[in-house]
């Protein structure tokens, strides 16, 4: 199999000194973005096929992968639909608010409890592709079946045929923009938004993934954040050391893009949660300290990813020739070959 090699020019300069006022609804002077990664369950196992247990991100901060499967391994995964999920959602309840699901379709198959919760939630639920692996390592065709299994699960679980709006991989190849701009338009699924990039704290078009000289729809970027994400309670050497740390990070960040905002440069403000990791008690305990603190500032917009893209979309709509990118197509590129 060969694909169309699209091949962007990196988008270093962005808005420049002029970013654009995304003007909130609300007036908000920060939009929060909430986004729960629902992964427990898609992750490599020796179970699912690969040769050993995940060990990304694990709380003992060292590589206990084997070739061989790992149960203990594989129950700090378990804690995260068990334990930390309803903390989560029962958290944010309490204030009123919601945000996006992003979702491992694979993974969300093995829990219909959850499936159908989630599924009738006001959350929004965007894609993760069916699998929680490293698409770096995987052929384009297999990734293509994946994603395409993972937008009619979706679909299924929404009872919508218009689901996912929106694309977050995470560990993504270079092909999965292309390749899930590609399955949308050929199940007619309106493509709203992808947030596999780091690029900017408000969003930003780049040409479409599936341009021709006649015709390019724009590819609309909803960045997601590292700085900000739990993720870091796991990652040693550069993370958060205590719950406290992580809610001072939020409270620093939250009053800096405030400070923006008023002067007339509001941003998103993006907090990636995963269950496994910041659903623990004292993590959640300051997690909700923050979720508080939150529910009590004005002039705060807190949003989806799909309404973040849906406001951009009717206030900036997409202009060819304001891209933050330059293309070269390359055709039949065999991606098997190095």
């Amino acid at each position: 199999m060969t694909y169309q090699e699209f091949v962007h020019e990196r988008p270093l300069f962005g808005y420049e000194l002029s970013p654009p006022n995304p003007q909130w609804p609300k007036d908000a002077k920060v939009a929060v973005t909430f986004v729960i990664e629902y992964t427990e369950g898609g992750e490599s196992s020796v179970e699912y096929g690969e040769e050993a247990s995940e060990a990304l991100f694990n709380e003992l901060n060292v590589d206990i992968s084997r070739k061989a499967r790992d149960d203990m391994g594989e129950s700090e995964w378990e804690y995260g639909p068990r334990a930390g999920l309803p903390r989560l959602l029962k958290m944010f309840n309490k204030y009123g608010m919601s945000g996006t699901v992003n979702v491992v379709t694979s993974a969300l198959e093995k829990a219909p409890y959850w499936a159908k919760v989630l599924g009738e939630s006001g959350w929004e639920l965007s894609c993760a592709s069916s699998r929680w692996i490293d698409y770096m390592h995987i052929a384009p065709d297999v990734e293509d079946k994946h994603i395409r299994e993972a937008i009619a699960s979706l679909q299924q679980i929404r009872g919508d045929k218009s689901a996912p709006m929106g694309f977050c991989v995470g560990r993504r190849s270079n092909y999965s923009q292309r390749l899930y701009a590609q399955a949308c338009k050929d199940l007619g699924v309106p493509l709203l938004y992808s947030s596999d990039s780091f690029a900017d704290e408000i969003p930003f078009w780049l040409t479409s993934p599936l341009a021709t000289p006649e015709s390019d729809e724009g590819l609309l970027i909803v960045p997601s954040t590292l700085d900000t994400g739990d993720f870091r309670f796991n990652v040693p050497g550069q993370g958060w050391g205590t719950g406290a740390d992580y809610l001072q990070y939020l409270k620093d960040t939250f009053a800096f893009m405030y400070e923006e905002g008023k002067d007339g440069m509001p941003r998103n403000m993006v907090i990636t949660l995963h269950p496994r990791i910041v659903g623990h008690g004292s993590r959640a305990y300051y997690l909700e300290q923050f979720v508080k603190f939150l529910s009590e500032q004005p002039e705060v917009w807190v949003a989806s990813r799909a309404q973040i893209a849906q406001h951009w979309r009717s206030n900036f709509p997409y202009e060819p020739a304001k891209a933050h990118d330059k293309v070269t197509i390359v055709k039949n590129v065999d991606p098997y070959k190095p």
